[in-house]
């Protein structure tokens, strides 16, 4: 009941795909909401108008298969000649023209990192070597993700990469060939294979690390037995920050998920059976909660007291008007429509304001627990 209609300057602003939009018109219709397109006439309440909309959706998705198929085969034309397609400028280069030119200064810290990790075939220690050197763009540390971007991007030994395709670019190399498939090689070493395990981790993006805050991101480790043949697996939350930098980034580095788990399930079971505890936690909630809600009342009194003004202003110039020179009329006129949008708008806000933000504390705080004497602890 929010919405009368959807105003579209064209159909295929609305969408191209046929599917998308009797999808939405189904909606629409549902709910009677009318569809209106401003500049193309159709009457979709009759036969012929929904066979005209059908007839132009359809054109608007041939036109939009047409544009992707034409950008396209401009891009592979362009990767065909070497030429470079577009996007996030790699570090090393700078866009001139829509062309890659050499950047010197970054171009020095793309060599020492091809350097360092062949030589020390370790991602960690090219991160902790660059970073006494060298910055990214932003003025920040290089991560392990991101030197590990350079490290296989064939751009810097002079290809241009194209689904899947390499081609020869017309932009300055920044290593030799040889130097990337040596980084190449060194780098599938590195690939642990993939294994598909079969356990639950309870805790998985709920768990922070206390010393740094980053998320423990769920990991293994995988032994064997004596026997050689059963393999052991054994779990834990590593810190995602000695991931994206290194393992000495952090001192907590992991803790046993078998562990944390039980610690975690029986904490949550000794407040379960803690009226005390629980009691302590419903003030707390319903205490935050009233917090929340506190802002909100405070700018839905304003917006009370602002409306109130905007209704009295315009109950004035109505009985100005009743009683004033007519040639005034356009100007007050003016005036009161100005005054009736204000009004409309500030509705609108305190509307919104209500509906959408207060409405969700209210939700919380009728999950709370209600504990009270001699009765069972229910949860509404």
């Amino acid at each position: 009941g929010k919405i009368d209609c959807v105003l579209t300057y064209k159909i295929d602003r609305l969408t191209r795909s046929p599917k998308d939009f009797y999808t939405l018109i189904e909606l629409f219709d549902k709910h009677g909401v009318a569809f209106i397109s401003v500049t193309e006439n159709f009457d979709t309440s009759s036969p012929s108008g929904r066979l005209l909309r059908n007839i132009m959706l359809t054109f608007a998705q041939f036109e939009r298969e047409m544009t992707a198929e034409r950008t396209r085969d401009k891009m592979k034309a362009r990767a065909e000649k070497g030429m470079w397609n577009g996007g996030i400028v790699p570090y090393g280069y700078k866009n001139v023209d829509k062309k890659l030119v050499i950047n010197e200064k970054e171009t020095e810290c793309v060599r020492e990192i091809f350097k360092i990790f062949i030589e020390t075939r370790s991602l960690a220690e090219t991160r902790r070597q660059i970073n006494q050197k060298y910055r990214t763009r932003a003025g920040k540390k290089f991560s392990k993700g991101s030197i590990d971007n350079i490290l296989r991007n064939p751009i810097y030994y002079g290809k241009i990469s194209y689904k899947g395709n390499l081609y020869d670019g017309i932009h300055k190399p920044v290593i030799s060939e040889a130097m990337f498939l040596k980084a190449q090689s060194l780098r599938k070493e590195r690939v642990r294979p993939e294994t598909k395990i079969n356990h639950s981790y309870l805790l998985g993006g709920l768990l922070r690390c206390a010393e740094c805050g980053s998320i423990m991101t769920p990991t293994y480790t995988k032994n064997w037995q004596r026997d050689g043949k059963s393999p052991r697996f054994t779990y834990y939350y590593r810190c995602t920050k000695t991931y994206k930098h290194d393992w000495d980034s952090c001192n907590i580095k992991s803790v046993n998920a078998d562990k944390v788990e039980d610690f975690i399930l029986n904490k949550l079971k000794e407040v379960s059976q803690s009226e005390k505890a629980i009691n302590t936690l419903v003030r707390k909630v319903n205490k935050e909660e009233e917090e929340k809600l506190s802002p909100l009342k405070q700018k839905e009194k304003k917006l009370l007291i602002e409306i109130k003004e905007a209704e009295n202003k315009i109950h004035n110039l109505i009985n100005f008007l009743s009683e004033g020179d007519v040639k005034k009329f356009p100007s007050i006129k003016k005036e009161l429509e100005n005054l009736e949008n204000k009004k409309k708008v500030l509705e609108f806000g305190n509307c919104q304001d209500s509906e959408a933000e207060m409405d969700k504390p209210i939700l919380a705080l009728e999950t709370h627990i209600d504990l009270k004497p001699n009765e069972t602890k229910t949860i509404h």
